[in-house]
Order: structure tokens, then C-alpha cells, then sequence
């Protein structure tokens, strides 16, 4: 599959929503195009680089990108708002004339040990499934009735892993990582994480 590539300063994962503007030429083109064609695109965090000027460098795994709701901000600029569907890793990319990316890539299919972990989970495990849960329930009543896309927990260690890695405060590698993570080491990392911020 290929898909034009958005390198931006933060980590998309699947599920999640993400708002971006647009005001450089060669992403108001990609998501005119995007919208037209009813197609994704494919947002990695920058390795190397920054968003605008030069085509940075980006990670190799990244989120596939959907976009839900587009418009115009007070000061003209097109906004949109993502939601992240499946991983996929680069397998080449390609730099364009305009200095849009493209790539060749392959979807990584979520791993089929996520029911196996809610069922065969040790106790330890379980029991810190249930904190990790709750910790994501408290933050969910804590914005209820804010502007939020996110109503109700679903009961999917992918999902709420993704949804925890989202609200850590670490550094973006470490998010990164979280995301080319399959998901039991996903939460386990998660669990040390969350142990050090004191969440559990």
C-alpha cells in the first residue's frame, strides 16, 4: 500500500484523535486529495528534523490517519481532525517534487494474544489490568462533559493501552516505542511507567 506521509512532533495511536493544522502547500494539497479520494495518510513521529521546511526524517512505524472533521480556523487556516485506524511499517519512501513523502508500506495486524491476555493473564497481571483500568476511568470522568471524543472505556487491552500511552508524560521515543510494542509488552511497560509517575 502507499500513502503520502505527515511527519509531525508527536505519536498518533490507533483509536486516538489527533487535531492538526494545515498551512503548508504540500499537506493542504495531500489532504485535498485525501478528501477527494476518500484515502488515509500516514502520520510517524519525526526522527530527525522538524515539521515545517525541509522533509524531516521519520520513524519507520507510524498510524494510519482518517480524516473525521476538517474546516477553517479565525485566522483562515484549514484545520483537521485524525483518527488513528492501524499501525503499519515503511518499507520505502519516496520524496516527492513538491517534498510530500511517500512510502510504500505494509499494516501491522493487531497481534491475536489480545483476548488471550484478558484470559490467561496471571493474577499479578490481572490485578494490575484492573489499576491500569481505573486509572483510565478516573481521567474519563475527570473530562466528562468537556469536548471529548472518547465516551466510554471498551474493553480491549489494545485500546486501553493506547489510550494510557496517550496520557503518559515521557518523552516521545518512549511513546514511540510504546507503539511498536505488541500489546502485552505494551502494557507492561505501561505498568513500569505508570508505577514511576505513581499512578498505581
Amino acid at each position: 500500500m502507499t500513502m503520502p506521509l505527515f511527519p509531525l512532533g508527536t505519536v498518533l495511536f490507533p483509536g486516538g484523535y489527533l487535531p492538526i493544522r494545515i498551512f503548508e502547500t504540500r499537506y493542504i494539497d495531500m489532504v485535498s486529495h485525501c478528501m477527494k479520494q476518500g484515502c488515509d495518510f500516514g502520520v510517524c513521529l519525526i526522527n530527525e528534523g522538524q515539521e515545517v521546511g525541509e522533509p524531516a526524517v521519520p520513524y519507520t512505524i507510524g498510524t494510519m490517519a482518517r480524516i473525521i472533521d476538517w474546516g477553517s480556523d479565525d485566522d483562515g487556516l484549514l484545520s483537521i481532525t485524525v483518527m488513528g485506524t492501524e499501525r503499519f511499517r515503511v518499507i520505502e519512501n519516496t520524496l516527492q517534487d513538491n517534498n510530500l513523502i511517500t512510502a510504500h508500506t505494509q499494516v501491522i495486524e493487531p497481534e491475536i494474544e489480545n483476548d488471550y491476555y484478558l484470559a490467561n493473564g496471571s493474577e499479578q497481571e490481572r490485578e494490575t489490568w484492573t489499576e491500569l483500568t481505573k486509572v483510565l476511568e478516573i481521567y474519563m470522568e475527570s473530562v466528562k462533559g468537556e469536548k471529548t471524543l472518547y465516551h466510554e472505556i471498551k474493553n480491549d487491552p489494545h485500546w486501553v493501552s493506547y489510550r494510557l500511552a496517550e496520557l503518559l508524560t515521557i518523552p516521545l521515543p518512549a511513546k514511540q516505542e510504546l507503539l511498536e510494542l505488541g500489546v502485552a509488552e505494551r502494557i507492561s511497560r505501561i505498568t513500569s511507567w505508570a508505577k514511576e509517575l505513581k499512578w498505581i
